[in-house]
């Protein structure tokens, strides 16, 4: 007889500095988180499957490659859909200043797109640290910032 595996969350970590920790992260379907909070700022991107996330600002539903963002300290609860969810997570320093507000996902664009990319595929620990931190900065620039930005040319690559 198989036994279904119990762990409700499989991670692998992808890097870890004093300031940046990246982890790709695999919900199983219909896993519900009860309410918690990080000591590190959290930028979490969803790559695949579907999520209810709630905060006291509010409740949101995701089921496409998007971003979310919250600064240490938010208490928060998650809900996965029936795939599940598979997600990159970037935990920066809990001094980090957050703009954009708790439970605010947005779309993906084309730079987030290559950057989770170029996290994804590089062997070299310390560019995933820069790509994670340009990302998390992408995350959280408001629409005026990202529509006034222009790509770094290694982007185009």
């Amino acid at each position: 007889m198989i036994r279904p595996d119990p762990t409700p969350v499989l991670k692998a970590r992808l890097h870890q500095s004093a300031d940046c920790v990246v982890s790709l992260v695999h919900y199983r379907p219909n896993v519900d988180q009860t309410p918690h909070e990080h000591e590190r700022a959290q930028v979490s991107f969803l790559l695949g499957g579907a999520l209810r996330e709630a905060t006291s600002s509010g409740e949101a539903y995701s089921h496409r490659r998007s971003s979310g963002i919250k600064p240490s300290g938010q208490r928060h609860a998650a809900t996965f859909g029936p795939e599940g969810a598979l997600m990159l997570s970037v935990e920066m320093s809990p001094d980090l200043k957050i703009t954009r507000p708790p439970c605010d996902w947005r779309p993906l664009d084309r730079t987030g797109e290559t950057l989770i990319r170029r996290i994804l595929t590089s062997d070299d620990a310390s560019l995933i640290g820069d790509f994670a931190r340009d990302l998390t900065a992408l995350a959280d620039a408001t629409d005026k910032e990202q529509a006034r930005a222009a790509p770094p040319r290694w982007l185009a690559e």
